[in-house]
């Protein structure tokens, strides 16, 4: 699972650019939204679910899936019905079944009837199929799929791996030399393992001369985000960190559009505003998302990110809901300031992880 870095190291770099914004950074369709057709509160119930130096949490059914800052145990198996620890594992290193760099994007597979989760690691350049069934009995990591990646490859938000065979990544700014002056716009691709490349026209195409607009570092944050893939596998959501923008990508049309609260900040405010307004106005938006088949659940921070030496006070999060189509459902307010979620459909829990460790869960039976 990919988290974000602090945001103030790209404001004043991001405010440089006032000068030369004119054509939109996103060129698919932008649609602002004010409201939600429904609007609730809901307060935290604790569960018995404990993970030491736990960083996120995803579900499958009847199982949660814990990333760790553990070096012995990166991933932690928990059953939810009976809220018992059934694995615990994954080291930190070079081996074959160890991780330097761990990142999911919650894609959950069922292959022969077992639950499957997709992971990659940025370190060494490689996504490996866990079999959670066979991990749980044999007590050690079973993948049942593995690959490499080119190095040209190397994005931030992790891969989505379709049934296609190919592979769907964000690229962020990028370079052919990174001595040279010339940066390139992001994209969302698709690539094969014999390197057949293809794009979903999103963002604005071309290159821009760091010598005019020192723009690496503001680009690279301001798109920063988290990709998950629709269930069936033919969408996908892109959840931006810094900018309120969701954005829905269709993979069988090969287009997309994006959400944009007409009250929060868009990426082109983002790198057109002073740094004084930046520091004063800026909020941070979606930390991630879980999907299911009919819904987004997007977690909104609305938190600003302290400078240097300062403490932001606490802010509660909320969780907002959208169909496939983009329309806003429902908004929830929660009583927490949450870092991660996980949604159970068969008890209509949302599971949520806050920055202290604590697992808990709200109620959304009445919800959708």
């Amino acid at each position: 699972m990919k988290f974000k870095t602090n945001f103030y190291g790209w404001l004043i770099v991001l405010c440089l650019l006032s000068c030369s914004r004119k054509e939109r950074l996103i060129t698919a369709d932008v649609i602002e939204f004010d409201s939600f057709a429904k609007e609730f509160t809901k307060i935290s119930h604790p569960t018995g679910v404990s993970v030491m130096g736990v960083l996120g949490i995803s579900s499958f059914e009847n199982i949660m899936v814990a990333i760790t800052t553990n070096p012995e145990a990166l991933i932690s198996i928990i059953d939810l019905d009976t809220e018992r620890t059934l694995f615990t594992g994954m080291t930190r290193g070079r081996g074959p079944d160890e991780f330097l760099m761990l990142i999911t994007n919650c894609q959950f597979v069922n292959r022969n009837e077992h639950p499957c989760l997709w992971v990659c690691d940025a370190g060494v350049r490689k996504c490996v199929l866990i079999d959670l069934t066979e991990t749980v009995e044999k007590q050690a990591i079973v993948s049942s799929e593995s690959w490499q990646y080119e190095k040209v490859y190397e994005q931030r938000s992790g891969m989505l791996i379709l049934s296609s065979g190919e592979r769907f990544v964000k690229f962020p700014v990028t370079y052919k030399d990174v001595r040279d002056d010339i940066r390139y716009y992001p994209k969302y691709l698709y690539f094969t393992d014999d390197n057949v490349v293809r794009e979903l026209p999103f963002f604005r195409r071309g290159s821009f001369l760091l010598s005019e607009s020192n723009y690496e570092n503001a680009s690279t944050g301001a798109f920063d985000g988290v990709t998950i893939l629709k269930p069936d596998g033919t969408k996908a959501i892109d959840a931006f960190y810094f900018a309120d923008h969701l954005n829905f990508l269709d993979l069988i049309e090969n287009r997309g559009f994006s959400m944009h609260y007409s009250k929060g900040m868009s990426v082109d405010d983002l790198v057109s505003a002073t740094f004084s307004y930046l520091r004063q106005h800026h909020v941070n938006a979606y930390m991630t998302a879980v999907v299911t088949d009919d819904y987004v659940f997007a977690l909104y921070s609305g938190k600003q990110d302290p400078m240097p030496g300062e403490t932001a006070p606490d802010v509660a999060s909320s969780i907002r809901i959208f169909d496939w189509e983009g329309t806003p459902s429902a908004l929830v307010h929660v009583d927490k300031e949450l870092r991660s979620i996980a949604y159970d459909q068969r008890t209509k829990r949302l599971y949520a992880l806050d920055f202290e460790e604590n697992i808990m869960y709200y109620d959304f039976s009445d919800v959708i």
